[in-house]
């Protein structure tokens, strides 16, 4: 391993910046409306935690990781916007403190602090939603959590820390799928050291590794098949694979418009990696190299396989990037050199984050692309005004999922998100079921035109026999039952 100098702060020095920062880049969206993908995962965890049947009376394309987060904090009593906002900065600490240990175990301890406010700064980027409890930022926290365990492994006698680095990279695997970028690095890092050290204790440092993996994977398998085993793999791949996939519907404008607006964000860091890893190409190592471009390369084949090309997506990339321009700046030889190029990389992601902090709080979700934010939680004000419980269940059609962020009510229809619907065979005809049916649920509010949302008129027609219009929020219509 290669180190020169001694590092500017230490361990303790380095994590309490590094929290600092993390919590500062989010602090200001704690009290900003909740997304539309955190609120369906709130709702979704909410669910089953109430007895609905995962993957069956309640669906999502998501592994039980992910639900698992979002039940803990319900259960802890912070099932609301600033609850899941919490989860986010809880999760982003772990990740700029794994991704400063990744750099220390591969630049020496002197990289770690780099790293972790790279990462601090790169992963809380506004635009891209880094402010949220994201699948993309919660499951890359525990990838880099699990990285970094396997990384700074170096105990010869002891094997159980890279059993528990397998479980945390296991875990990551099943919170979204995504994150097999770390899991095929840590084993590539451990293929790289046995190659070096031949030998029978090469095999069995990646077999247990593996096994950790295997055992979380395998408890969710077994869930899996506890549940309903064609449902599970369907959520788990079966419903990617065949509708929702760079192979399967890709949308490639939205890759056009995301990537116009991520790349002049994180190009004066990538230019900064570029410059160090050339200037001090003799203090890095082979390992680092090797370890951190094929971790920037799963992650972009991640990010491709993906097909939705969302700006949240982004953060997938900002993992392996902050790794590297840690390391990039923490090789000059002088403190005042790596600063500089520390601040040339994350001035332009310092500065969005900053001006976005700045606009109101009613036009961020705007801002951002989604109108629906701050009529959510006006409707949500007014269902929990008109409820006779707080659990009385409401319908939301047409594109509405951020309601259930905001009221605490369980869907009474399995698909939440529009995709889903559009997607799923039968879907449509269970929605217009749901809105015939003797119990069927005394709100609905509607978002978009439902004929949209269902071509075939069976919802619209459902809707129309079945309930009546009582008021229109915004642009939200909300219905009533008919009684009688």
């Amino acid at each position: 391993m290669v180190d020169v100098g001694r590092p500017v702060l230490g361990r303790a020095g380095v994590t309490g910046l590094v929290v600092a920062t993390t919590v500062a880049m989010r602090l200001l969206y704690l009290w900003t409306p909740i997304s539309s993908d955190e609120a369906g995962y709130l709702a979704v965890a909410r669910a089953w935690s109430r007895g609905a049947r995962l993957y069956d009376t309640i669906w999502i394309d998501r592994q039980e990781g992910l639900l698992l987060l979002f039940r803990a904090i319900h259960s802890l009593g912070l099932g609301s916007p600033v609850g899941v906002r919490l989860l986010a900065i809880g999760a982003a600490v772990v990740a700029a403190l794994s991704i400063g240990g990744i750099c220390a175990a591969l630049g020496g301890e002197r990289a770690r602090l780099y790293g972790a406010i790279s990462a601090a700064v790169l992963l809380g980027i506004g635009q891209f939603e880094g402010f949220e409890a994201n699948a993309e930022l919660l499951s890359g926290a525990i990838g880099a959590g699990g990285l970094a365990l396997a990384l700074c492994w170096r105990d010869r006698n002891r094997l159980w820390p890279l059993f528990g680095a397998g479980l945390v990279s296991g875990l990551a695997l099943m919170t979204k799928q995504s994150a097999f970028d770390t899991l095929l690095v840590a084993l590539a890092t451990l293929a790289w050291r046995w190659r070096r050290e031949p030998g029978a204790g090469g095999w069995k440092r990646l077999t247990v590794y593996a096994g950790g993996v295997a055992t979380t994977v395998g408890l969710a398998m077994l869930h899996g098949a506890l549940t309903g085993w064609r449902r599970w793999w369907f959520a788990f791949a079966g419903y990617r694979l065949t509708y929702r996939s760079v192979f399967s519907n890709p949308d490639w404008p939205s890759l056009s418009i995301t990537a116009g607006m991520a790349i002049p964000i994180v190009l004066p860091a990538v230019l900064v990696t570029v410059a160090g890893f050339e200037l001090y190409r003799r203090q890095i190592t082979v390992e680092a190299w090797v370890t951190l471009m094929g971790w920037l390369a799963a992650a972009m084949l991640s990010f491709v396989l993906g097909g939705l090309f969302f700006r949240h997506y982004w953060m997938i990339q900002m993992f392996p990037l902050s790794a590297l321009v840690g390391i990039a700046a923490s090789r000059a030889p002088r403190v005042t050199v790596r600063l500089v190029a520390l601040g040339v990389a994350l001035a332009v992601p310092l500065w969005s984050s900053v001006r976005l902090m700045t606009v109101p709080a009613r036009r961020l979700g705007t801002e951002l692309g989604d109108r629906r934010w701050t009529t959510d939680t006006t409707v949500g004000h007014w269902i929990r005004q008109h409820s006779a419980s707080h659990h009385e269940q409401v319908l939301v059609l047409c594109n509405g999922v951020g309601l259930y962020g905001n009221i605490d009510s369980d869907p009474p229809f399995p698909y939440l998100w529009q995709l889903h619907l559009n997607d799923i065979p039968g879907a449509r005809q269970l929605l217009a079921e749901t809105m015939t049916k003797p119990d069927r649920p005394r709100f609905a509010a509607l978002y978009n035109d439902l004929r949209w949302c269902d071509p075939s008129g069976r919802s619209a027609a459902a809707l129309a026999s079945n309930y009546h219009e009582v008021v229109r929020i915004d642009f939200v219509r909300i219905f009533e039952r008919n009684t009688g």
